[in-house]
């Protein structure tokens, strides 16, 4: 996929999630992969899902299950993303329902929140202030 076509979807998403007030659920078949939630690589669109979920405080639902499962090959993976405000819980079926993606449950419980992605981008501290205040 052309990486323009790539950035439009990541800024429509973006757009998209500024329209709504919290609570938030977002989730797709994004065939996007990334290792963070359960698929055995990364690749551009698993960062670019990242990148959205630091950028709007979302937390990633996906527990590592696969959530489809390749009829030609057998394969199974991970590439429908779950993404909300806390308090869900997520689960993926085990059971095809007669697709080759597996149904997900999301749940409301206020008891128990989504896992928060913690995450620093080191490159833009500020390392001599940092110092200084370690110092002192």
């Amino acid at each position: 996929m052309c990486k323009d076509v790539i950035k439009k979807i990541n800024c429509s998403t973006a757009l998209l999630l500024t329209q709504f007030p919290p609570p938030i659920i977002l989730l797709g078949d994004f065939n996007a992969h990334s290792m963070s939630w359960g698929c055995s690589n990364n690749e551009s669109k698993g960062k670019m899902i990242e990148d959205l979920l630091l950028q709007h405080n979302l937390s990633r639902m996906n527990d590592g299950s696969a959530t489809y499962l390749s009829s030609a090959s057998g394969s199974q993976s991970a590439i429908d993303v779950s993404m909300c405000d806390p308090y869900y819980s997520w689960k993926v079926h085990d059971d095809l329902c007669g697709n080759d993606h597996f149904p997900i449950e999301i749940h409301c419980d206020f008891a128990s929140s989504c896992q928060r992605n913690c995450s620093w981008k080191l490159c833009k501290a500020d390392w001599n202030t940092f110092s200084d205040k370690g110092s002192s």
